[in-house]
């Protein structure tokens, strides 16, 4: 890479992958710096001619920035704006350019026949001030063999369009490309590639430009901006750009909203009220307000006298009884019928008309104008098939009393809820599952449930503690926010649990069980390892010995040790390294007769590490009893520690070189794990259980047997396994 120039000489400075030239041993490592002569002069430093390949090399003496590209990209603007493909399968030779077209300046390479793929393609991305409708022109340049077949992919809002312009008929001229919509900001471009059907012809690239016609329009009608309550509105969305992303927000003025693109809305109270629509975008917000919109009368209170069921009930029953009067009566009157009906006694009412026929109404919305009535003969009716549950009714009688002449009840309504529902699924915003906070007063937030019962509310109970079957409630209500009023404990790992409960006592646990996070505010370092096997001053027989450490334990929670094993000869500067995921290694070959000292760093996820203390290590071709200190007898030793959760250390005495095998069996005889199964040496041996089976599986917990078999001997102990 190019850095500079030396003032006053024909040198660049350069940073050389490989090196620098001018040192001896290239390559080499100090690549930093190098400086080589531009060809054909002497600095006395290496040549530009024979430092490189043969390719030219190039550095800017003086260079001015260029400004992002707004509303018109350039094809000087080289990554601001305008981007040159040149990766493989094309390459730089084949772009080339004139001082020519908009700007004194353009690119052009050779067509080619291919119509599916570009092998070399341009791409002009602006920076647009904002949402809207724009006028899209490419400049073309004079060329005597420019291509017939360029196709200008416009990327546009939420698509491409795809625009096929013939560049022989232009020349140095701005060509209209279209009109499209267009995201604010670097989101949307216009790519221009070498696949136009045909060879022997070039592709221009030039400038493009973006000219703003207009902005969007969010507009929005209904089908009835007046009447008696309960109004039944139909709202109809007539904004020109939705696209699949963005979120609708309609507020219909009496405290209700809704996200649906055309919603249907019941006005249950008489007034006037403002209607607004917002159309969230990725980038931007557009919005319209209708004043005084929707203008609500009181409602009708009706020619005759509705009974059951009752304005505003929750019924548990989807096949309920309706019965009317057909005639006003008084509070005491309609509490008797009412009462009766309850009771189920159909009561015996004189009517002041014979032979009526009455129309039912019923509908989940007020608007009866779209459905057809039900034709009944009594001031009663039974509906044959149940009702929906969990939905609202609206119902409403009418009886024809002459030819000009229609009487109408009232409009009253109900909710269906035959069986209770529990809250709808829902889940947790802060903290999710496995996330470590630096907070120790966060604030535990989650998602809104819904309770699908009619009129049915519901309430939170937030649940923490340090183990799944541990949580105790801290806090009741209807928030989906809080801060606890103690701060947490570092280092430690939590669980939370929201549950919502509606009024019958039905609950819902956010994401279906509880959610498990960590506390730690600053990393700390992982405790040094304990060296098991060799022991200090050990002597071993073999030049492959065992390494076994105790798994290092980390203050932070959730954190990933790694384990680097050292050791070196005791008269030796060298010193070697082996890095393992386990607590043991045996594949490290010693020399025999030899001592070294070896140790164990642990170190965590963040590079913190500790260091375990350091054995001497002592090998040996020959077991001298006399000599050396060996085990008597053959023993099995009881692990440690028992109980144990995750490790336990299982220690063995060999006297003598044994077929040795070791392994782990539960109660009923079946073998979990063999941990040894080789041949051994006379001496001391530990070896480390993780409570794992031989598939890497954590067995459950409970009590297993570990037994070792070595020439004739035989032995089996017990153990405990608690997670």
């Amino acid at each position: 890479m190019g850095k500079g120039i030396v003032d006053g000489k024909k040198t660049l400075i350069f940073n050389d992958p490989y090196g620098n030239k001018n040192t001896p041993g290239y390559p080499s490592y100090d690549c930093e710096g190098a400086r080589y002569d531009w060809p054909g002069y002497n600095e006395g430093n290496v040549n530009l001619a024979s430092a490189g390949s043969g390719i030219p090399w190039i550095i800017a003496t003086t260079y001015s920035p260029i400004t992002r590209a707004d509303t018109l990209v350039d094809d000087k603007q080289l990554e601001k704006g305008f981007y040159l493909h040149t990766a493989y399968p094309a390459s730089m030779i084949k772009w080339k350019d004139k001082i020519s077209g908009y700007h004194n300046h353009y690119w052009y390479c050779n067509s080619r026949p291919s119509t599916d793929t570009d092998t070399c393609y341009a791409t002009w991305t602006p920076d647009l001030p904002e949402l809207g409708w724009y006028d899209v022109y490419a400049y073309i340049p004079r060329y005597s063999e420019a291509t017939t077949g360029a196709v200008y992919h416009i990327q546009h809002s939420d698509t491409v369009l795809l625009v096929p312009i013939n560049q022989s008929l232009y020349n140095d001229e701005w060509v209209h490309l279209g009109h499209y919509i267009f995201h604010s900001g670097p989101k949307a471009n216009i790519r221009l590639g070498d696949g136009c059907g045909e060879t022997g012809k070039v592709v221009l690239f030039d400038a493009v430009k973006w000219v703003p016609e207009r902005s969007l329009e969010i507009d929005f009608a209904a089908n009835n901006n007046t009447g008696l309550a309960p109004l039944t509105v139909r709202f109809t969305n007539f904004s020109e750009y939705l696209p699949a992303n963005c979120q609708l927000r309609w507020d219909f003025g009496d405290g209700n909203f809704s996200d649906l693109c055309d919603p249907i809305h019941i006005y249950r109270e008489a007034g006037d009220y403002d209607v607004q629509l917002t159309v969230i975008y990725s980038d931007t917000i557009q919005s319209i307000q209708k004043s005084t919109y929707i203008h609500v009368d009181p409602p009708f209170a009706g020619d005759f006298s509705l009974i059951v069921p009752e304005t505003h009930s929750v019924l548990r029953t989807a096949t309920p009884l309706f019965f009317w009067v057909p005639e006003p009566i008084n509070k005491s009157q309609r509490k008797i019928l009412t009462d009766d009906l309850k009771n189920g006694v159909l009561p015996q009412i004189a009517l002041s008309n014979t032979n009526l026929e009455y129309q039912l109404f019923l509908h989940t919305n007020s608007d009866f104008g779209e459905i057809a009535p039900i034709n009944v003969d009594t001031n009663f009716y039974r509906p044959e098939y149940p009702l929906e549950e969990n939905r609202e009714y609206f119902w409403q009688v009418q009886y024809v009393t002459n030819a000009d002449d229609t009487l109408c009840s009232a409009i009253w309504s109900f909710g269906v809820d035959v069986q209770n529902s529990a809250p709808q699924e829902f889940a947790v915003e802060y903290p999710v599952d496995d996330e470590v906070l630096v907070n120790l007063t966060p604030e535990f937030s989650w998602n809104a449930s819904e309770d699908p019962d009619f009129q049915d509310s519901l309430f939170y109970r937030m649940k923490i503690g340090t183990g799944q079957h541990q949580l105790h409630s801290v806090y009741e209500g209807h928030r989906t926010k809080i801060v606890l009023n103690d701060s947490l404990w570092d280092n430690q790992v939590y669980y939370w649990q929201v549950e919502a409960e509606d009024q019958a006592g039905a609950i819902t646990i956010a994401n279906g069980h509880p959610i498990v996070f960590y506390t730690n505010i600053e990393n700390e370092a992982p405790a040094p390892p304990i060296l098991i096997n060799p022991k200090n001053c050990d002597y071993v027989f073999t030049q492959y010995p065992v390494f076994e450490w105790l798994p290092a334990t980390d203050p932070d929670p959730n954190d990933e040790i790694r384990y680097y094993l050292r050791y070196w000869a005791v008269e030796s500067t060298v010193r070697y390294v082996y890095p393992t995921d386990t607590t043991y290694c045996d594949i490290r070959r010693l020399k025999y007769n030899y001592e070294y000292y070896w140790c164990v760093e642990a170190e965590d996820r963040d590079g913190l590490t500790a260091i375990s203390d350091t054995f001497l290590l002592k090998t040996s071709s020959s077991a001298i009893e006399d000599e050396i200190d060996l085990p008597k007898e053959f023993a099995l030793h009881s692990n440690y520690p028992n109980p144990f959760n995750p490790t336990t250390v299982i220690g063995y005495d060999l006297p003598e070189e044994a077929q040795v095998t070791l392994a782990i069996y539960d109660l009923i005889g079946r073998e979990v794990i063999r941990l040894v199964n080789s041949k051994k040496s006379p001496g001391f041996y530990r070896v480390v259980w993780d409570g794992k089976n031989s598939r890497g599986q954590l067995v459950s917990s409970g009590v297993y047997l570990y037994r070792i078999h070595a020439g004739k001997f035989s032995r089996t102990n017990k153990m405990i396994f608690m997670q």
